[in-house]
């Protein structure tokens, strides 16, 4: 980085007349005072190595260039804000399954700035490196993804300084749409009583409506599970052995793709016992042969 000395001219001299008086800047207190070593060669482009450096300044009568006084001021480097990680953001497809979801992207902004303030550093959105760093065409905070798997650069920039900011070159997260799993409700399951005491027991092999919800979708992939709750159904607590022995009741599904539990689907079935025909007397009958 560089500093341009002669931006604090017009301030030091104030209502001074600049031909009655000459203006310095130097390294070290010793060299205002005895005006020596003046920095001539590199004033409007003047580097420093360290976090902060002081510029003496001497300004002095043009006439005897005896009568001066002294002054400093710092040069100080503002480290370029750190973009600190993140994790991608992840939503589930409708069920258009068309890739395209609305993402808030102001929900990565408090990570992104890490220590830094909210109240002294702004983050941006954009598609690419280049937009980012010009800036232009940045993304509204509630955005469309365009594709799965959309790469987003990061600008951060300092509210107090224009020049000081930083840009990632490389994307610091992705949207990604991920496909909302499917259930296709199944026909209802009816069997008859098989406790033998009249109290409407049968049991259920469930797994075989497994096929029919899942319907196209690969069973090495998609996990069907069967509830007795559609809250455990939501969160897949408590999942129903198979085979169920139970009475008549209604079977809450949920499908869940691996490695994507938020993107489930739920559906329901029931489970109908009918009770066996009671016996009764029978009445011979007769007839003339």
């Amino acid at each position: 980085p560089t500093f341009d000395l002669t931006e604090n001219d017009a301030l030091i001299f104030g209502s001074q007349s600049t031909d009655d008086f000459n203006l310095t800047y130097h390294t070290t207190l010793e060299d205002a005072e005895n005006d020596d070593s003046p920095i001539t060669t590199n004033l409007t482009n003047f580097s420093i190595t360290t976090d902060s450096q002081p510029i003496y300044i001497r300004i002095e009568d043009v006439i005897t260039e005896t009568c001066y006084v002294t002054a400093s001021f710092n040069l100080i480097l503002t480290d370029a804000p750190p973009i600190s990680p993140v994790g991608d953001l992840f939503l589930c497809d409708d069920s258009s399954n068309d890739n395209t979801e609305i993402f808030d992207l102001e929900t990565q902004t408090f990570s992104l700035l890490g220590a830094l303030s909210p109240d002294n550093y702004a983050v941006s959105y954009y598609a690419s490196f280049d937009d980012a760093n010009i800036p232009q065409n940045a993304l509204p905070l509630l955005y469309s993804s365009i594709s799965d798997n959309q790469p987003i650069f990061v600008r951060i920039d300092n509210n107090d300084d224009a020049a000081c900011y930083s840009v990632s070159p490389d994307p610091v997260f992705n949207l990604v749409v991920t496909n909302k799993a499917l259930a296709t409700t199944p026909s209802d399951l009816a069997l008859c009583d098989s406790s033998g005491t009249g109290s409407l027991e049968a049991t259920f092999d469930l797994d075989q409506q497994t096929a029919t919800i899942l319907g196209s979708q690969d069973s090495s992939t998609f996990a069907v599970t069967y509830h007795a709750t559609p809250a455990d159904a939501d969160t897949g607590m408590s999942p129903l052995a198979s085979p169920l022995t139970t009475t008549s009741q209604t079977i809450y599904v949920r499908v869940e793709e691996a490695g994507l539990p938020d993107c489930y689907a739920t559906t329901s079935f029931n489970l109908i016992v009918e009770p066996l025909p009671s016996t009764v007397t029978m009445t011979p009958l007769s007839s003339c042969d």
